[in-house]
């Protein structure tokens, strides 16, 4: 049974939130129908919130429309994810070495702040508050480099949904995976600056080969 959403005004992104963890979950399988009228009874609201969040759902390959048979969930690829990260890891690498360039590591402190979230999310053991800070935590960086063509593609990665279908697919512990973040923080707040941009480099490279490798390695079992 599906718990009804708060009687307030309601964001598309939460009745995605809901949707998303449905098809992880396996509650919804791949080939489902998804029945938008089920769904808007089930969550207490009207069709046209379910109608946009499954939109979304769609660009990001989720869900498929298809003709006479509705909203069908497809199989989440793990090439995609794969992809995904390796388009990432480029675009973070080129966020690092932008922020090098002008030497202004102010945002560092809202990094930091990220850290504590995702540490207080590991103590709830609260994955999708988990999954948003750990996108925040690299949108800071991200921003740091003040490039805005760079900030707009990283965010049409569809990394927030994304982040979260990989941390429940590579089913490691929230713990570790929080950690995995520290390092990156840690080479960015380092005073040492002798090789300092090619540590963090590294440190960002790892941390998405990490990844690749896990999602790999869940593909083969």
């Amino acid at each position: 049974m599906i718990d009804k959403l708060e009687k307030r005004l309601l964001y598309r992104e939460e009745i995605k939130d809901k949707l998303m963890d449905a098809i992880i979950s396996g509650m919804i399988k791949p080939g489902d129908r998804i029945v938008e009228t089920r769904w808007a009874k089930d969550l207490g609201v009207s069709q046209s919130p379910i109608r946009e969040a499954l939109r979304e759902l769609e660009m990001i390959g989720v869900v498929e429309t298809i003709p006479y048979k509705g909203c069908i969930v497809c199989e989440i690829s793990s090439e995609e994810l794969i992809d995904g990260l390796k388009v990432r890891a480029s675009l973070e690498v080129l966020a690092v070495e932008e922020i090098f360039e002008k030497m202004d590591f102010t945002f560092i402190e809202k990094m930091e702040e990220m850290m504590e979230g995702m540490r207080a999310a590991v103590k709830e053991d609260d994955m999708r508050s988990f999954s948003k800070l750990d996108t925040e935590f690299h949108l800071v960086m991200i921003e740091g480099a003040e490039n805005k063509q760079l900030l707009r593609l990283w965010k049409q990665c569809s990394t927030h949904d994304f982040t979260h279908i990989t941390a429940i697919l590579t089913d490691r512990p929230m713990e570790e995976l929080c950690e995995r973040h520290q390092i990156i923080l840690d080479e960015l707040k380092s005073n040492n600056l002798k090789n300092k941009k090619q540590r963090t480099i590294e440190a960002i490279q790892h941390h998405f080969a990490t990844l690749i490798k896990e999602v790999e390695n869940k593909k083969n079992k």
